[in-house]
């Protein structure tokens, strides 16, 4: 599973890049993102979960705050983390 999962071309040369791969790719540069934002989101969404006596709505509730800690912690990824790495990287380059 490392293995297929290594971005290295000279051993994924051959092979495309599946959308499990992709998946896994999109969770790890999201994943401290989502650890920041998710108490944000699933706090007052699952209270007002819990309140409902439908469980089918509870769940939807459950469903729609694990949707929006994903597409928030993306924008975080997006436009706050990945251009603080890019300039760390910037700023950390050793001269040539």
């Amino acid at each position: 599973l490392v293995v297929s999962l290594e971005s290295s071309r000279s051993l994924n040369r051959e092979r495309p890049r599946s959308w499990w791969v992709r998946s896994i790719e999109f969770l790890s540069v999201t994943s401290y993102a989502a650890y920041l934002i998710h108490s944000s989101i699933f706090g007052p969404l699952s209270q007002r979960g819990a309140k409902k006596e439908n469980p089918g709505l509870a769940a939807g509730y459950c469903v729609a705050a694990f949707s929006l800690t994903l597409l928030a912690s993306y924008f975080f990824y997006r436009l706050y983390e990945r251009p603080i790495l890019r300039l760390r990287d910037r700023l950390t380059a050793s001269p040539r």
